[in-house]
């Protein structure tokens, strides 16, 4: 089968001011002058040390029972020391081996990929942007520093295990939704307990692929009870483009239509539940409003004065 082209354009930004929102577009085959998919993705380094390495994720067999890990990632530098993953995150200068929360089984072979913060762009044409969102959920990590945490999965290591597994976005939504569920979600801007960072607890990837040509949206947030997952999917018309710029996009969705819109089990539930959204709302029995039930909007004393 033969590969086209995705361009895939990454910025890491570093600011004397302290910033944390970064940024993706997509932009569809039909809508780009080249006639290929686009997807470009603003790293907001924050305040701490930025790792800002672009790794190259080998190519590699695994034999049979071997456990994929699953990382809680370092926000600064270095974001992670594996020399499984990779020979260039092997450890140096006295660094330690990261400890893993947690493993998922492993595939007979993985791809190689461009990685940094999150999985960027793979050999078969694969390739992501990233934009934290707000969600009215918060999860965090099963780590051993806290005992609060139930979860396994960030972000970080669900985009590379799509790069590792898969050749087509929507392959990439189908490989990390269910991880999510299964392991829990959590992202590493949540806050504490005692004060969640709901405007950043959960994510969005664009997506597209050089096989089929086509962009799909993937938002996830941390389920009920500081575990599992939700998460919707949709596919984007060829001829659009979208910006992700820290909120959920996908708003209303045909949950009988595969073809263009994937969710997690129950989508709906927790939402109607905890009374953020009601079927009696829509105008027909199968559309759910992702954003309108899931989306966290910050009151009006959160946001910054030159804002």
């Amino acid at each position: 089968m033969a590969i086209k082209a995705v361009f895939m354009v990454h910025a890491t930004l570093q600011a004397s001011t302290p910033v944390f929102a970064c940024t993706s577009i997509a932009v569809g085959k039909d809508a780009s002058a080249t006639g290929y998919p686009i997807i470009t993705h603003s790293d907001d380094s924050g305040s701490h040390t930025s790792d800002v390495r672009l790794i190259r994720i080998p190519r590699k067999k695994w034999p049979a029972g071997s456990k994929r890990p699953l990382y809680d990632w370092a926000p600064g530098y270095p974001r992670v020391v594996s020399s499984e993953l990779s020979p260039e995150y092997a450890a140096v200068e006295g660094q330690s081996e990261t400890v893993p929360i947690g493993h998922i089984p492993q595939v007979e072979e993985t791809w190689a990929y461009w990685d940094a913060v999150y999985g960027i762009q793979n050999e078969r044409g694969l390739a992501m942007g990233e934009s934290s969102c707000g969600a009215k959920t918060v999860g965090f990590p099963a780590s051993p520093d806290k005992p609060w945490g139930y979860n396994r999965a960030m972000i970080h290591d669900l985009s590379k295990i799509a790069m590792e597994r898969c050749e087509t976005a929507r392959c990439a939504v189908e490989t990390m939704g269910p991880i999510a569920v299964e392991q829990g979600f959590y992202c590493e801007d949540s806050g504490e307990p005692t004060a969640p960072a709901y405007q950043s607890s959960a994510e969005c990837l664009t997506i597209a692929d050089g096989v089929t040509g086509e962009i799909w949206l993937f938002n996830v947030m941390t389920g009920r009870g500081n575990a599992s997952a939700i998460w919707a999917a949709q596919r984007i018309p060829s001829d659009h483009v979208v910006p992700v710029a820290n909120s959920f996009t996908i708003r209303k969705m045909k949950l009988n239509d595969p073809e263009n819109f994937l969710y997690s089990p129950g989508v709906t539930k927790l939402a109607e539940e905890m009374g953020w959204w009601s079927s009696r709302d829509e105008i027909a029995a199968d559309v759910f409003d992702f954003f309108g039930a899931y989306g966290y909007t910050p009151s009006k004393e959160a946001i910054p004065p030159n804002m």
